[in-house]
């Protein structure tokens, strides 16, 4: 029984003493009611009258990646949908209440919805056969035409394929994009009710931007890599996406809109570089108790050497402080084929990662190549995995 993401989003401001996110259609009723913290669960009747006790609940959350204007990269606590107990007898409702009343109400019916798997359609593919089974599915979200969206996928499958190592014919015919495209129910929500959230490209901050992530996994999960990754496409005029949840098997989300000097497809190569196991390599002091996972470009300081990865003559002897990074210059020719041991990667400061600059550290440019690209053990990490003949 999945509780709406609309109402998560409030039920996880109350529980934080804190707003919403802007923007929202939420945002006007949030501003009538003082902020509590504290939320309790509360069955109801057709009524109104309590048919249970009440219980506490507290939002459920997990970090999801936002894309700053920049490139570089951050994580936000949204909220994920917790279980709770089926209705008792005579329930009709549940509401959430804090402290100055009523927060929002969910009909027992809609939470209790059965949400389907997406009608089935044909993906257009590419390339359009491939040796492997290796795959990146993205998904149409309020698009109205067909050509539309398969113009966008094409664009960001050209993107793909200036990128090393998927510029090598052998291993770029490995990975295939599927392109799935239903035409939207409605063109300002979608089947995945996915609202416009405005955003000012002057702004550098995140512009997060997703759907109702129960509602896309229900509907995708059978179509997802693994079960697990893929991009759901919206066609929006305002800058947004937002990073997959892996271990809720929620997708990622991008609009096809960008700001000038960046672009959209950057943010589906980051995550294609998740699927095939590669961790982030940039530092959030909130996430610092994470630990690494096994990822190929994510080495621990302590170890000695670090990582196992080759190293350039000079470069290996040590760890390069974020101190000593700063003194490099990223626009020097040949900076972005330098790997060492760089300090801070997977969130932590005392995690390493093998360059100055790679897709997994911000989606931009590397300064030195004026051109997007993994790190060279990133590109040689996606090689294996992809498994070139």
């Amino acid at each position: 029984m999945p509780i709406p993401e609309r109402i998560l989003e409030l039920v996880l401001a109350a529980s934080n003493d804190e707003a919403p996110p802007p923007a929202t259609e939420f945002e006007a009723m949030w501003a009538e009611r003082p902020p509590h913290p504290g939320v309790f669960l509360r069955w109801v009747d057709a009524a109104g009258a309590a048919v249970d006790t009440d219980r506490p609940y507290r939002a459920v959350t997990a970090p999801v990646e936002g894309f700053r204007t920049d490139g570089t990269i951050d994580k936000h606590l949204r909220p994920v949908a917790g279980a709770f107990e089926p209705p008792p007898l005579g329930a009709d409702a549940l509401e959430f209440h804090t402290g100055a009343g009523l927060l929002a109400r969910v009909e027992r019916f809609e939470l209790e919805r059965a949400v389907g798997p997406m009608p089935t359609v044909e993906p257009k593919c590419w390339p359009a056969e491939s040796p492997g089974n290796l795959f990146f599915p993205i998904f149409s979200e309020r698009f109205t035409d067909r050509q539309r969206f398969y113009d966008h996928v094409a664009q960001l499958d050209a993107f793909i394929r200036r990128i090393a190592p998927f510029d090598r014919l052998e291993i770029g015919n490995r990975l295939q994009l599927r392109g799935y495209f239903w035409a939207t129910p409605s063109p300002d929500r979608g089947w995945f009710e996915s609202p416009d959230i405005p955003f000012d490209c002057a702004s550098r901050e995140t512009s997060l931007f997703y759907g109702d992530r129960e509602i896309a996994k229900a509907r995708l999960n059978h179509l997802m890599y693994q079960q697990k990754y893929g991009l759901v496409l919206v066609d929006s005029p305002y800058r947004g996406g937002a990073g997959g949840q892996d271990e809720y098997g929620y997708p990622a989300w991008s609009t096809v809109t960008s700001c000038p000097g960046e672009d959209w497809c950057a943010i589906a190569v980051h995550e294609i570089g998740h699927a095939f196991n590669l961790g982030d390599e940039y530092v959030l002091d909130s996430l610092a108790n994470s630990t690494a996972d096994g990822e190929p470009n994510v080495g621990i300081n302590t170890n000695q050497p670090p990582a196992s990865w080759p190293t350039t003559p000079g470069w290996g002897t040590q760890i390069i402080t974020e101190a000593q990074q700063a003194a490099i210059d990223a626009y020097s020719p040949g900076t972005e084929a330098i790997t060492g041991f760089f300090q801070g990667a997977r969130y932590r400061h005392d995690y390493c990662r093998p360059s100055l600059n790679c897709l997994m550290r911000s989606v931009t440019k590397i300064p030195s190549l004026g051109e997007y690209a993994f790190c060279k053990v990133c590109e040689a990490a996606l090689a294996s995995a992809v498994g070139s003949p």
